[in-house]
């Protein structure tokens, strides 16, 4: 290998005739020969360099200096030759003439960021925090663009799941024709509530996808098995747009609604594991609970998870259950706090408040015509909600949140937020329930109704404080 070469003939290449609005043809060569010297491209690369396009010329001694360097040194020594070259792999990404200079160039950036370097030396995990903030900034400024380069072609999925998984975009796939990354780490339940016991189970999945540098997915079911066998729909803690909007925010980049049916029931434990997980999902890991169960009349245990694993090449995690005092956290538990008014309970249990989330739609406005305007919204047809009664609450409006005062009824949900005026029709809220205030009253007047109300907002302030 002749370095000295190389890089001769990096310095005699006239990088101006090729000069676009996207790269300082200055650079150009201080950037490919710290690269060289960093990874020791071959020479081959810049063989027939003339007209050739600047980005596809560029694409080919970077784009393999680093492969080479992902490939063969994991000491984190070539971080500062990737640092000079990193400019130009991000604009060739988001400006390259090329379609396949682009998606090599997002490959680059993909593969950059998900390298560790195996090294305890403190200036080469700055550059690779450096070299990964900076490319997940690139995405998440250039993501219409990056995106549409990354969803158009054949077998470009796995680029766009990528780009998602960088920047926290968690890819939702509902069905069972699922087009998704090889090499997954995964959990699976029905996962309703998404209590203390599940959140154990998801915080080992991260542990172990992150150790192993696969992708996380939780496998969740839609509908809910037991309204698959009893023909009717059950009370669920969480509605499937609350249940997706909690998971969104753990870091996930795989949430499956695999479809549940009375055909997939029937289904046994080892062809589950085989057919279902390894062959169609390309799992590579399993985090289950000690008391998981699956296939037809869940006959497949954790004992057997981990016979069929070790023949087919499954690792098997057991995440031990997490109790509330002496007992189990279970959805069906939760249940019956929520119906016994026991939000404290039920914070305990999920690390979170009990919460109805939904748009704001318009309602018959009596409230507002005695000065307590309230959003009014319609809750998912399978949300379990409180016993008939008015709460205090906490309604959040973007991240913001406001004391309320929350009116279950027999057909309407009613929020009065305290000091607050904006317009929400149309907008999405949600309405954490701290705790139970009194029973529904009937008034014979107005006047009556509002002193109610009046008092009703004043105990919600001294709540408050």
């Amino acid at each position: 290998m002749d370095i000295d070469k190389f890089i001769a003939e990096v310095r005699a290449v006239d990088w101006h005739k090729y000069g676009g609005s996207w790269y300082r043809s200055d650079d150009v060569p201080d950037a490919l020969v710290a690269l060289a010297q960093a990874t020791e491209v071959s020479t081959e690369l810049l063989h027939h360099i003339e007209g050739i396009e600047p980005d596809l010329l560029l694409n080919a001694p970077i784009g393999s200096g680093v492969k080479f360097a992902i490939g063969n040194d994991h000491t984190g020594s070539y971080y500062p030759a990737v640092r000079a070259a990193l400019p130009f792999i991000i604009q060739v990404a988001i400006q390259g003439n090329h379609r396949v200079s682009r998606n090599c160039s997002i490959n680059i950036m993909i593969d950059l960021y998900y390298h560790r370097a195996e090294t305890n030396d403190g200036s080469h995990k700055s550059l690779e925090q450096f070299v990964k903030s900076t490319i997940k900034e690139a995405i998440l400024e250039n993501w219409e663009n990056l995106s549409q380069i990354a969803t158009n072609g054949v077998g470009n999925e796995s680029l766009l799941e990528s780009l998602m998984s960088i920047i926290g975009k968690m890819h939702h796939i509902v069905g069972d024709d699922i087009k998704i990354r090889p090499n997954l780490v995964m959990t699976i339940g029905k996962f309703d509530g998404l209590h203390k016991g599940h959140l154990a189970l998801i915080d080992e999945l991260k542990k172990v996808a992150t150790n192993s540098m696969f992708a996380s997915a939780v496998m969740s079911f839609t509908p809910h098995p037991t309204s698959v066998f009893s023909g009717k729909d059950i009370p669920l803690i969480l509605s499937p747009a609350e249940k997706f909007h909690i998971l969104n925010q753990l870091g996930l980049e795989y949430y499956i609604e695999y479809p549940f049916t009375h055909q997939f029931a029937q289904v046994s434990p080892e062809n589950f594991i085989n057919d279902i997980l390894i062959t169609q999902l390309k799992v590579r890991n399993l985090v289950v609970g000690e008391n998981f169960r699956f296939g037809k009349d869940g006959q497949g245990d954790v004992t057997l998870a981990k016979k069929l694993g070790a023949k087919l090449g499954l690792n098997v995690h057991i995440v031990p259950l997490v109790t509330n005092g002496s007992t189990n956290i279970s959805a069906e538990s939760i249940r019956k706090m929520i119906s016994y008014k026991n939000f404290d309970g039920v914070a305990q249990a999920c690390g979170r408040n009990f919460f109805l989330m939904g748009e704001v739609v318009h309602g018959k406005k009596k409230g507002r015509e005695m000065g307590f305007p309230t959003a009014n919204i319609i809750p998912h047809k399978t949300k379990l909600l409180p016993p008939v009664g008015v709460y205090h609450t906490t309604t959040f409006v973007e991240n913001t949140g406001y004391p309320s005062i929350t009116n279950i009824g027999n057909d309407a949900t009613e929020t009065h937020l305290l000091n607050f005026s904006d317009n929400l029709y149309g907008r999405t809220i949600r309405i954490d329930f701290l705790r139970w205030m009194r029973d529904m009253q009937h008034f014979t007047s107005f006047d009556d109704l509002a002193k109610q109300l009046e008092k009703d907002a004043r105990e919600r302030f001294i709540l408050q404080q």
